[in-house]
């Protein structure tokens, strides 16, 4: 069997045509790694290929950032060092991207929000409202989405946020969403929203120490906090 490259599959098959139109985040990691790849080796075509190695990988990226160039070509025979490259040097660029946001534990400014919650954001095409709920020490408790929207807005259900408040234990909120436009200010809605939740917060005793607006751009956000809203 001649080896197939991605333009050469049946329309439904290609990765390519499926990232054009409904965008990459709803390609599967093999159709992923078919990209990565371009085109498959003598028998096997590149979707057939791409999902031999995400089996020997247990489904797991990581277990394939750890091999080397020498174990990536041994262990998938007829690769060739040419596409173990290519998918050394992807899986490389999305390791060294998290390595740019610290793990963080707690809470002190608004920074750490941002390590906290850039990658789970950076690349969602519509809004979501995530909480992190701390302790009493701005220790993070647990980081929860609430709710997922449109292009330009997301609703929020204030008892859905207290109810997890209260199920955590937690003494305080930082509440954050992200602008898939780019654009750091805060809506009226946004205010709205956010004087409500600090209203119901009050009355339970926890704080509502912060909500941030997140972009694409880890350098562009806007806290309610630091421009004197909270």
């Amino acid at each position: 069997m001649v080896s197939k490259k991605l333009k050469e599959l049946e329309t439904e098959l290609q990765p390519r045509e499926k990232l054009k139109k409904y965008g990459v985040r709803n390609l599967t990691d093999i159709e992923l790694l078919a990209i990565m790849l371009r085109s498959g080796i003598p028998g096997k075509n590149v979707l057939e290929l791409s999902s031999e190695i995400m089996s020997w990988a247990s489904g797991k990226w990581s277990t394939l950032t750890n091999l080397s160039l020498h174990d990536m070509t041994m262990q998938f025979k007829g690769l060739g060092e040419v596409k173990a490259m290519q998918m050394i040097a992807a899986l490389e660029v999305g390791r060294r991207r998290s390595a740019e946001f610290e793990d963080c534990e707690k809470i002190t400014e608004c920074r750490d929000v941002i390590n906290a919650l850039y990658r789970r954001v950076a690349d969602v095409e519509v809004e979501s409202f995530w909480c992190i709920f701390i302790s009493n020490s701005n220790k993070i408790i647990a980081i929860q989405q609430i709710s997922i929207g449109g292009l330009t807005s997301v609703a929020v259900d204030v008892r859905v946020v207290m109810r997890y408040a209260l199920s955590y234990n937690a003494t305080g909120i930082v509440l954050a969403h992200n602008h898939p436009s780019g654009n750091t200010q805060p809506s009226d809605n946004d205010k709205r929203l956010t004087a409500k939740l600090s209203n119901a917060a009050a009355l339970l005793d926890i704080r509502l120490v912060d909500h941030v607006i997140l972009t694409s751009n880890p350098n562009k956000y806007f806290s309610f906090s630091d421009n004197g809203l909270l």
